[in-house]
């Protein structure tokens, strides 16, 4: 394969990947219109509760995977030509990025609680108990 077009495909591959991402954005806006309230994670956090789970972003991120994990099957149970599998694709791609944000609000969360007057006294008794 010649390096222009090998470069052509590298460019309509960018270009494919970044129309996706455009198309993702549009569909995340939608599908937050349709399933959320106030709380942009209330399906999650609704599954988790139903699960047994507290409703905290480790117990969401994983009612997350098994909201992907359904998609993730079905794209490995067909072939690449198999029914849908373009839209179980987008709704993995989705789910990624939900997840992504539910790691990054609970690094967040956690780097506040351990700034927070709350963890130091619990560090500081747990010091105290065991004579550290």
């Amino acid at each position: 394969m010649s390096d222009k077009m090998s470069d052509n495909m590298s460019d309509n591959m960018i270009d494919f990947v970044c129309g996706q991402l455009d198309k993702l954005k549009q569909q995340i806006r939608e599908k937050h219109q349709q399933y959320s309230t106030e709380d942009a994670l209330a399906n999650f956090r609704v599954g988790a509760m139903l699960s047994g789970k507290q409703a905290d972003y480790p117990a969401m991120y994983e009612e997350a995977k098994a909201y992907a994990r359904k998609h993730i099957a079905h794209v490995y149970a067909h072939d690449i030509d198999g029914v849908k599998v373009d839209e179980s694709l987008k709704d993995i791609a989705l789910y990624s990025l939900i997840e992504l944000y539910m790691v990054k609000a609970w690094e967040q969360e956690m780097a506040e609680y351990q700034n927070s007057d709350e963890y130091r006294n619990m560090v500081e008794n747990i010091k105290k108990r065991y004579d550290f």
